[in-house]
């Protein structure tokens, strides 16, 4: 075989052994980098379909951003009953959820005498976790002094000024104001969750700076939040977080990105959440063999898409 194409191109060019030689190893070479764009996209689909070919697609995406996110810190599950701050151990904050740090910084306070008069002392502690504190709230109960006599010698108002003094210098945050918690709370107005910044999330009960994160990252991914449902998927959201949201926010009409989906290539397509790159692959080869997309009918004619993702995709989905 080596030596017909030789002769062939050397009786047509008139080209030498040498010429001739060089000439069939550039055409291979370029056959080669021809290909290999397909050989490649064939090989990562054929790697992917490996993984799991029963998975469906959002579980498969779920595991995905998991794996993504696995350096995110996993609150331990417990069950919250009253209890006194004034009054528990180093090990039950620990259980609460409390980091060592911060859990030893209160015991410390507390063996100096210190003491928490209202809930809202708590988040005057420097490094306290605004989330859990929202957690936590409605559990902590704070016994009064009941029972309790004060001193009789007239050094306890000196005593009483010193120990709030040690808590402002030790443990209380630059940042803090002493407005009671729920009155910040009412200050808070609903907003457009298609708009809303870190800032504006972390106002709200059981959302802090990493859950506020999340948010924005996976809304970035969608291109925008269609319906309020989607809070749910979310990583690391709780009850409580959820709860907030479908509260306070809301998504304005046609907030949302939308996918031109007879132009849109693979490269636009595998990042999103209900896509990815084997169904962006599909998509495309479908439009090549069967035309443009008339309407959601004809986009429900490809057989990878199930129907849960195809109801999660119709608000995206741009005909043209």
């Amino acid at each position: 075989m080596w030596g017909y194409w030789q002769k062939i191109i050397r009786d047509f060019f008139g080209f030498t052994q040498k010429e001739t030689n060089g000439t069939i190893i550039l055409f291979a070479l370029l056959l080669i980098l021809l290909f290999l764009p397909f050989l490649q996209t064939w090989f990562l689909g054929k790697n992917i379909q490996q993984v799991s070919t029963n998975t469906p697609l959002d579980t498969l995406i779920a595991h995905l951003e998991g794996l993504s996110n696995e350096t995110e810190p996993v609150l331990p599950e417990i069950e919250l009953s009253p209890f006194d701050p004034n009054k528990i151990s180093k090990e039950e904050w620990l259980k609460l959820g409390l980091n060592e740090k911060v859990a030893q910084r209160i015991e410390n306070y507390r063996r100096k005498g210190g003491k928490f008069r209202k809930k809202e002392d708590l988040l005057r502690v420097y490094d306290f976790p605004e989330d859990l504190y929202q957690t936590l709230e409605p559990f902590i109960v704070i016994e009064g002094n009941v029972g309790q006599k004060k001193p009789k010698n007239q050094n306890f108002k000196k005593y009483a000024q010193k120990e709030s003094k040690d808590f402002e210098h030790t443990f209380v945050r630059k940042d803090t104001t002493n407005k009671p918690l729920k009155d910040f709370q009412q200050k808070i107005s609903k907003f457009d969750l298609n708009k809303a910044d870190t800032a504006q999330l972390k106002k709200l009960r059981g959302i802090g700076e990493k859950r506020a994160m999340n948010i924005i990252k996976y809304r970035e991914k969608l291109g925008g939040f269609a319906n309020l449902e989607q809070i749910h998927e979310v990583w690391g959201l709780d009850s409580l977080a959820i709860s907030s949201l479908k509260k306070y926010a809301y998504i304005s009409a046609n907030s949302w990105k939308k996918i031109a989906i007879n132009t849109a290539t693979v490269e636009d397509m595998k990042n999103h959440p209900y896509i990815g790159f084997r169904l962006a692959n599909t998509i495309v080869n479908y439009r090549l063999q069967h035309g443009k997309f008339q309407n959601e009918a004809d986009f429900a004619k490809i057989k990878a898409i199930d129907e849960t993702t195809l109801q999660k995709l119709k608000p995206y989905l741009l005909f043209d």
